[in-house]
């Protein structure tokens, strides 16, 4: 059975409305409203302590609705999830190893190229920007 479906029931039975559950429950009347209607679903049962409340004005025994709600809950998600979900791509490309071997090498003589480039510049100083700052002008101290 379904939560709003029991309060429901339990409201009609008790000949409650929805605004005297509200105010038992202290939460507004919209959200009672929108808890029946299916527009919001059950809180968690152990995030609230609104079951307790509810529970006591419809007179249902403890921990009984948050149970039903924990069962609804967990039916909900497992409905959600469904199947298992596919792969996006049903082939995926194949890349064999003479391609693989073939782009690490290109990639390597980029990177050396780049490499060599960055160390002719430092090289290409003349020889007195290169020395430390202590050699320059005579014996170092």
């Amino acid at each position: 059975m379904d939560v709003s479906l029991l309060i429901k029931h339990r409201l009609k039975e008790l000949g409650l409305e929805q605004k005297d559950l509200a105010v038992a429950a202290q939460v507004t009347e919209s959200y009672i409203s929108q808890l029946l209607a299916g527009k919001k679903a059950p809180p968690a049962p152990g995030r609230t302590d609104i079951y307790e409340k509810i529970g006591r004005v419809l007179r249902l025994p403890s921990g009984e609705l948050s149970n039903l709600a924990d069962l609804q809950r967990k039916e909900e998600l497992r409905k959600k999830a469904g199947e298992t979900p596919r792969p996006l791509y049903q082939e995926c490309p194949r890349v064999d190893s003479a391609q693989m071997r073939f782009r690490q090498q290109r990639e390597l003589r980029r990177i050396l190229r780049r490499s060599r480039s960055a160390n002719s510049n430092a090289w290409s100083l003349k020889a007195s920007e290169r020395r430390p700052r202590s050699c320059q002008g005579g014996i170092a101290k």
